[in-house]
């Protein structure tokens, strides 16, 4: 499990932009599983901001990440009674109404052919979400379990941004 966990932070520091947050301590987090993901993130120098505890009593983490395509920011969300994660990338792409579509087209053939993650299509504003929700337990690996997650993610992201690109304003 820990050659796992170091291929794995050393992927996640491949793509995330080092340097561009300054991390934060995992002491400063109130559940456990955030806890015990930041406390993984900092052993690896990884860089996150830590913005505490949210008025819905989630704490919030958020993660620079970005490839050839494009840069984005992960938000990551635990719940209090350290049972879940969920992680959002919003406004992916901006699109005009004309291509609405389009888009949604492209969404739900995303969503056929990935079923760990989710893509929404926000009419209010025109954007593509993507979401992603994790079941976790404060005595298991929460660390881990949300690293090998967003590095998933972040994979499914740079496959599905070449198709969503072309609609982007």
């Amino acid at each position: 499990m820990k050659t796992v966990r170091k291929l794995l932070a050393f992927l996640l520091t491949a793509m995330l932009c080092a340097g561009l947050l300054a991390p934060a301590m995992a002491e400063d987090a109130q559940y456990n599983t955030t806890k015990d993901f930041l406390a993984l993130l900092d052993e690896e120098n990884l860089s996150y901001n830590y913005h505490g505890i949210r008025s819905n009593n989630e704490e919030c983490i958020t993660m620079e990440n970005e490839d050839e395509n494009f840069a984005y920011t992960i938000n990551i969300y635990f719940h209090p009674d350290n049972d879940r994660a969920c992680v959002y990338v919003w406004n992916i792409i901006t699109f005009e109404d004309a291509d609405f579509a389009h888009v949604l087209r492209v969404v739900n053939t995303l969503n056929s052919s990935y079923k760990y993650t989710r893509f929404y299509v926000d009419e209010t504003d025109n954007t593509v979400t993507c979401a992603l929700t994790l079941i976790l337990h404060d005595d298991n690996d929460a660390g881990d379990i949300v690293l090998e997650s967003l590095l998933r993610m972040a994979s499914i992201l740079k496959k599905a941004y070449p198709m969503l690109a072309e609609y982007n304003k």
